[in-house]
């Protein structure tokens, strides 16, 4: 999940609990009677942060804690807590978010799994321009094809390998993320991309929406 948005719309209640929340689809966020940001009591929010194959230890830990709004470590909030709060409305169970990523990085480049290989992609316009795109491992990201590809300082699948390690480095040491926790199942995956990729020559291209329906107004 690579996406974020400010806190504040919500925040505005945390600094006047009496005034009407900006934000109503926020409201699960603030505990009434508590006067704060809920706080779950079965779900771990973990975030780690860290550019290509930087190391764990100079990753950046934003959240290892139960999952709430905490603006103390980041100003921003991201899908993880509508999806923890729906997990936990859903079963009592012990869960870990875990979100490994970065933003501004490519599917089809910088998330590239082990395995993908190289393809060609030819112009709509000009037959003759037939451009190579990077397999997993390769470099640069795509190269005039039939010349030699000059490697730059990343390659394809560089952001891959680095959240999954680092995804693997807070696995083995689960109790320092989920107290008490000795055993894990990987019960699935959420994945949230915007539009990087969407302006990519390759990306298939879907007309923009018509006729969206407005979203009702909100009556307090």
């Amino acid at each position: 999940m690579c996406v974020f948005k400010t806190a504040a719309p919500t925040a505005h209640r945390a600094r006047n609990p009496n005034a009407t929340p900006r934000n109503p689809v926020d409201q699960y966020l603030w505990d009434d009677a508590a006067g704060s940001w809920a706080v779950s009591d079965t779900v771990r929010n973990v975030f780690i942060m860290g550019s290509g194959n930087q190391s764990f230890e100079t990753s950046t830990l934003f959240h290892n804690e139960f999952m709430t709004v905490n603006s103390t470590k980041q100003a921003t909030i991201g899908p993880e807590l509508g999806i923890g709060w729906s997990l936990r409305n859903f079963t009592d169970e012990p869960i870990m978010l875990l979100k490994a990523c970065i933003g501004d990085r490519a599917l089809g480049w910088d998330l590239l799994p082990p395995g993908s290989p190289e393809f060609d992609y030819v112009d709509p316009k000009n037959a003759s321009h037939i451009t190579t795109y990077a397999g997993y491992h390769e470099s640069p990201n795509n190269w005039p094809k039939g010349t030699t590809p000059k490697p730059i300082g990343w390659m394809a699948g560089e952001q891959y390998d680095g959240d999954t390690n680092r995804s693997h480095k807070i696995l083995e040491n689960l109790s320092n993320y989920y107290p008490g926790a000795t055993e894990y199942e990987v019960a699935g995956f959420f994945w949230w991309q915007v539009r990087f990729d969407a302006s990519h020559p390759c990306a298939p291209k879907t007309p923009p929406r018509k006729n969206k329906p407005k979203p009702e107004p909100y009556t307090p």
